[in-house]
């Protein structure tokens, strides 16, 4: 709790965008990853300035060696996610996040919703875009834009097809193209 008051880094992987600075020390902290940083830099120019969709963006980046931090490339759905999350848009990142523990991670919760073993603490990050520069990323990933809006996340037959194996089929639409 008192290293995260500090604006210390806590445990587990970094945000995307950022690494750890005095990793395996007392008083580690994070810092931008430049690496990172460009790759998130580079997707918000595809996006803001040429005006291509994430599926697109995502592509490129791919083409262009500059994959995810596993190694893997980037899909729609990665780099949406990474682009728009707290770190990226807000430049923080919450420790003990009552939020998470819905999906099974951050905070234990008691029953009136407060983190069990203590407050929830704002990290405060160095940004890596300008507040002016994050609404328009903002914009540019919209959910009406095409090949990301719900259209794109409907299954209707998900989990109500089985094959002969007796798992279930998911599927959807494919995007905008025919």
């Amino acid at each position: 709790q008192a290293k995260a008051a500090r604006g210390g880094w806590v445990g587990g992987a970094p945000p995307y965008g950022w690494r750890i600075e005095g990793q395996g020390k007392r008083g580690s902290y994070l810092v931008v990853d430049e690496h990172e940083a460009t790759v998130l830099r580079t997707a918000r120019a595809y996006l803001v300035e040429r005006r291509l969709d994430v599926g697109d963006t995502a592509a490129r980046l791919n083409a262009m060696g500059l994959l995810t931090r596993s190694g893997r490339p980037w899909s729609a759905v990665n780099l949406r996610a990474r682009l728009l999350s707290d770190s990226t848009t807000k430049a923080q990142v919450l420790f003990r996040n009552p939020a998470r523990a819905s999906a099974g991670r951050g905070a234990k919760i008691n029953r009136d919703g407060t983190p069990k073993y203590g407050a929830t603490v704002v990290i405060p990050l160095d940004p890596i875009f300008t507040p002016g520069e994050v609404a328009e990323l903002r914009e540019a990933l919209r959910p009406t834009r095409p090949g990301t809006g719900p259209e794109r996340a409907a299954y209707p037959l998900s989990k109500r097809l089985f094959g002969q194996c007796g798992a279930h089929y998911v599927g959807g639409k494919g995007g905008r193209k025919d």
